[in-house]
């Protein structure tokens, strides 16, 4: 028998000894009850693990993303085994039992155990739409927070824009008027100019227009840098004012189980697949409590039963032995007392006597 073997014996509480003595299908029925209690034992495992996972799931506002830190991955290990070895704990012990009323108990412990462990394996499988719908609600709630900043900003944004609008402007202009000084000055023909080359009033003119072009467009940048250090203030005094007004979303694991709520609520689809969840697990918690109630009495249980006699009658006689013994021995105790006590009144009554 190898180690597997010997572990699922020990699962299902089976003594190894008479377990070799009973039939082969007697052995695949002690066997298909250690596997399901295995099976419960593995689920309740992932259950667990994830129960106290989701308490130190965390949020990365700077990638989007969900992550559990080293401390909770061995937390929710050490409960996960902890919370697996209960539950395959009060499966050993409940199908050992001898009495039907202790297993129809353990029955109704069962369905409640599948309820409660089948919650948090719903969430797991259903974890990616769960978080999408918390991201959803946490937008919900603090959207009116961020268009409040945004609305704070946009109005610097618009300002710069009319600025930076308004330097091409004359950027446009003062290459025009560059352009113009310099055609009249050589003499340039056009439809524009006089074509008369030199310094005259129509040169002067242009260059005038040129300064105050170039003047306007200094104004302008100058204006345009007070306007972004102005907005960078603004900014830093609404990022600070929406921090202190938007409400954290919460990623926990009740926050989790109300999300997953309102998902049965409004998807027909979900509510179905969770309930199927959930009937697995309590089918799979409570079959080998069924099977213990509704199987008959089989070779391996009269084994049992026969050597728990012949243990107590064992017991019952050394025990017999023993009181014997003691009652021999209560006996001989009192004939030597009885007989030094006569030796003790012989001696005083010689003693007299001479």
């Amino acid at each position: 028998m190898n180690r597997f073997s010997s572990f699922l014996l020990w699962l299902s509480k089976t003594n190894p000894t008479y377990f070799k003595m009973c039939p082969k299908h007697v052995q695949w029925q002690r066997t298909a009850l250690a596997l399901f209690i295995l099976c419960t034992w593995t689920l309740a495992f992932i259950t667990g693990c994830y129960f106290v996972k989701s308490i130190f799931l965390n949020y990365d506002d700077g990638t989007g993303t969900m992550y559990v830190s080293f401390l909770g991955w061995v937390a929710s290990i050490i409960f996960g085994l902890f919370w697996a070895s209960f539950i395959a704990m009060t499966d050993r012990e409940s199908i050992s039992a001898g009495s039907k009323f202790a297993i129809v108990c353990r029955l109704v412990l069962a369905v409640l155990i599948g309820y409660v462990i089948s919650i948090p394996l719903e969430m797991q499988i259903f974890s990616d739409r769960i978080m999408k719908e918390l991201t959803i609600s946490a937008h919900e709630v603090n959207g009116g927070f961020m268009e409040k900043r945004n609305a704070s900003i946009q109005r610097y944004d618009n300002r710069i824009a009319d600025i930076e609008s308004q330097i091409k402007v004359e950027r446009a202009n003062k290459n025009k008027w560059s352009e113009t000084a310099h055609a009249e000055e050589v003499g340039r023909e056009g439809t524009t100019y006089t074509g008369r080359a030199g310094r005259g009033s129509c040169y002067t003119s242009a260059q005038n227009n040129y300064f105050k072009s170039k003047e306007q467009e200094e104004r302008l940048v100058k204006e345009l840098e007070d306007a972004k250090r102005e907005k960078e203030i603004a900014v830093r005094e609404a990022d600070a004012q929406y921090e202190d007004s938007i409400v954290d979303q919460s990623y926990g694991f009740f926050s989790q189980y109300e999300a997953l709520e309102d998902l049965k609520t409004i998807n027909p689809r979900v509510r179905f697949f969770t309930t199927m969840i959930t009937l697995l697990l309590v089918i799979l918690e409570a079959v080998p409590c069924l099977m213990r109630i509704l199987q008959q009495e089989d070779e391996y249980d009269i084994l049992l039963k026969a050597s728990s006699r012949i243990n107590i009658s064992y017991l019952t006689a050394i025990a017999n032995l023993r009181i014997f013994e003691i009652e021999n021995d209560k006996n001989i105790n009192n004939q030597a007392s009885s007989q030094h006590a006569s030796k003790k009144l012989l001696e005083k009554v010689d003693k007299k006597m001479e």
